[in-house]
């Protein structure tokens, strides 16, 4: 889940600066202070439901709970599986942290926790066409080398900042990540993430969905697609809240698999 549902809502947490070149009242930078301004430090998401279809697909529909925090050393996210029956009680902790993130995996029927490797088979979420490493989509934007303006453009009718964020860590699959900035609520409505040549994953919200959580506006209904897989998710987020206190011991992996 790099990029779960803070793939989802999270993906509004596009809000770094990295290292700009722009004068101090640019368009720019009031985007990019606009999007710090629309990013909670933490979220809790008590109906997360995905439907997925595609190549490779063995569970098409999933629902969960999660729950984020992000501070200054980086973003940690829980998801709890909820549905289907054989899969409840199933946990992905993301510890996002210098030098190495960490990803965690508690199976209920084995009563264990293990880490992952974040590559491969065993990364992919429960069978779902998502995979922890979207969890990284988000961290890799906000640790961008460079950010750039590009044209206006409008998402589903609603005009749009486009920003380029060129990753800094090293070991990103993506060399840029292209943007749409709505701009009445500084959520995020698009995002591409490119290769050299292509377009590899892209995400797009249904603008009817946006929502508010307090003073923070995200959007409930989103689509991922896997361009390289050929996969597809449909992501819908119900109980958000940006104000309820996030347990630390959810997303500590000494305890994340203890909490109710």
């Amino acid at each position: 889940m790099r990029r779960m549902a803070l793939v989802l809502a999270g993906i509004a947490l596009l809000g770094a600066t990295g290292a700009m070149e722009v004068t101090p009242h640019s368009t720019l930078v009031r985007t990019l202070e606009c999007l710090r301004n629309n990013t909670p430090s933490q979220l809790s998401v008590s109906d997360l439901r995905v439907e997925a279809q595609g190549t490779g697909v063995t569970t098409r529909f999933m629902s969960g709970r999660l729950y984020s925090r992000r501070d200054e050393r980086g973003l940690r996210a829980m998801l709890h599986i909820t549905a289907p029956q054989d899969l409840a009680g199933v946990r992905y902790l993301l510890v996002e942290d210098e030098p190495q993130d960490a990803l965690y995996l508690y199976l209920p029927s084995l009563g264990k926790v293990r880490r992952l490797s974040g590559a491969g088979p065993e990364a992919q979420i429960a069978g779902t066409s998502l995979d922890l490493g979207d969890l990284r989509l988000v961290s890799q934007a906000l640790r961008a080398a460079s950010i750039t303006m590009e044209s206006a453009t409008t998402v589903g009718g609603r005009p749009a900042k486009q920003l380029r964020f060129v990753p800094a860590i090293a070991d990103s699959p993506y060399r840029r990540i292209v943007t749409a900035v709505d701009d009445q609520t500084c959520a995020i409505l698009r995002a591409d993430f490119q290769g050299a040549d292509k377009s590899l994953k892209h995400y797009e919200i249904d603008p009817a969905s946006l929502l508010r959580s307090g003073r923070y506006a995200y959007a409930s209904r989103a689509t991922i697609e896997d361009r390289v897989r050929g996969t597809r998710a449909q992501v819908s987020l119900g109980g958000v809240s940006t104000s309820a206190q996030v347990s630390s011991a959810l997303l500590d992996p000494k305890s994340f698999h203890k909490r109710p």
